[in-house]
């Protein structure tokens, strides 16, 4: 016996309202802590790896086509938005 399964489209209230964390836009929140992580790793000190990583530069040949959005580059476009410039210290 098959049975039908319906499934309901939610509302964009509905969405909103799922996707909150403490009152917050669950949007908000994520660019609040990519913009804290920023902070710490730009305050590490020089030999910790996290922050190597973080500063490093592939030696490789990019490959045809658009280059990959990188996470620096939504944390950039964060800061662009709220009218910070010249973040790297």
């Amino acid at each position: 016996m098959i049975r039908s399964i319906r499934v309901r489209i939610k509302t964009n209230e509905e969405l909103r309202s799922k996707y909150t964390y403490k009152s917050q836009d669950i949007v908000a929140v994520i660019k609040i802590r990519r913009l804290e992580w920023l902070g710490l790793v730009s305050r590490m000190n020089e030999t910790r790896s996290v922050k190597k990583i973080f500063e490093g530069k592939l030696e490789e040949k990019r490959g045809r086509g658009r280059s990959r959005l990188r996470w620096v580059n939504d944390v950039e476009d964060d800061l662009r938005k709220l009218g910070m410039k010249r973040w790297r210290m």
